[in-house]
């Protein structure tokens, strides 16, 4: 098994500083909506494992659902804002960490992109003789 790729590392430190920071902005919600609240960080947090272990493991539909979910996370983010009109310390962490995770999941899904169409240009130097192909002639 390959090592894992500096984005990984990267990205492990972007993630537990957004879910701090989002658990710091569960806590402080009221009732109902600390109740919602969790069960948002509770799915995030197991969404945002898969997807990291997808990225261990060199899956490409990894940084996908790592991506999906930090965008997922921006908006809980927004909503408890709307919810509670306090937007503290905690609130620009987990944006600032969450925004910081959703560049670097769309610059390592175009790298994996470019990788795949390179590989996919190879593959068509492996016929080089197909184009120059006589064509048939037809009788009548």
């Amino acid at each position: 098994m390959e090592k894992p790729p500096l984005s990984f590392f990267a990205m492990s430190f972007i993630l537990i500083f957004a879910l701090i920071s989002f658990i710091f902005i569960v806590f402080g919600l009221r009732r109902i909506a600390f109740v919602l609240g969790l069960a948002m960080l509770l799915l995030l947090s197991t969404f945002l494992s898969f997807g990291m272990l997808a990225v261990y493991n060199s899956k490409k539909w990894g940084w996908t659902l790592v991506g999906a979910a930090l965008m997922a996370l921006m908006l809980n983010v927004f909503l408890a804002y709307a919810l509670t009109s306090d937007f503290g310390t905690e609130h620009l962490t987990a944006l600032l960490f969450s925004a910081t995770g959703a560049i670097l999941c769309l610059f390592n899904l175009r790298v994996s992109f470019k990788k795949s169409h390179e590989a996919g240009m190879k593959e068509k130097e492996y016929y080089p003789f197909i184009d120059k192909m006589e064509p048939e002639e037809k009788s009548e």
